[in-house]
Parts: structure tokens; sequence; C-alpha cells
């Protein structure tokens, strides 16, 4: 792991997990028991230390495509 940054100050990684494509800030030492690839973003908020929150990329773009526009289309109609 010679290629990846330091954590930010408070010990964290902000990082793609591979299996699900969800952007989380994990500790540092979780970052060898996953399948992750580290950003070079914060994981922290740097005014109160927590670490940001996760970011469901996968599953907001596939409820926008498709799940989405039926769910409106049915409201329509039974309204």
């Amino acid at each position: 792991m010679s290629n990846v940054p330091e954590p930010d100050e408070f010990g964290r990684y902000r990082v793609t997990d591979k299996d699900t494509g969800h952007r989380l800030s994990i500790p540092a030492s979780q970052l060898p028991h996953g399948n992750f690839n580290v950003l070079k973003q914060p994981a922290s908020n740097p005014l109160t230390g927590e670490a940001l929150p996760p970011e469901y990329g996968v599953l907001e773009s596939l409820s926008n495509h498709s799940g989405h526009v039926a769910d409106t289309k049915k409201e329509s109609t039974n309204g």
C-alpha cells in the first residue's frame, strides 16, 4: 500500500467500495480489510471532526433511471 496517501487529520480515508460503488469515510484501520479504492478527498468534516456521510452513488443512479420515473407515473394515474 505504498501508493496510498496519508489518512486525514482525524485518521480516516474517503474511499469507494469497489463492491457497491458507495463512497464512505472509514478509519485507517479498516482500509486493509475491505475492497476499497482510496480517494484524494477529505473523509471528515474539518469543523467537527465527524466522518462525512456515505454517498450511495449506485443506488441513486438506479432509482433515478427507471424506478423513480415508473413510481411518478403510477402515482399520477392513481390520484
